[in-house]
């Protein structure tokens, strides 16, 4: 999956936005932030007493922000590398 590809795809299914079409590592950098926030929120929000089906929904979002959350930080190691 191509850095343009993975930031948009990103974007879109979770709900983030950025503002402006910036440079790669940029917009990665801004994506990692904000899906490290996100990720909090999430984690805070499991703490929470919530029904079983918000629950395991969370459960699943925090799943995939995680795995993105990663795949944005090995690219941007690789962008980084390349430099």
């Amino acid at each position: 999956m191509g850095i343009k590809k993975f930031i948009t795809t990103v974007t879109e299914s979770l709900g983030l936005d950025l503002m402006e079409s910036t440079k790669k590592k940029k917009a990665l950098k801004i994506l990692i932030k904000k899906l490290g926030s996100k990720k909090s929120e999430l984690r805070k929000s499991l703490k929470k007493n919530v029904e079983k089906k918000q629950k395991k929904e969370m459960e699943e979002e925090y799943e995939i922000v995680c795995i993105q959350l990663k795949k944005g930080i090995k690219i941007l190691q690789k962008l980084n590398a390349e430099k």
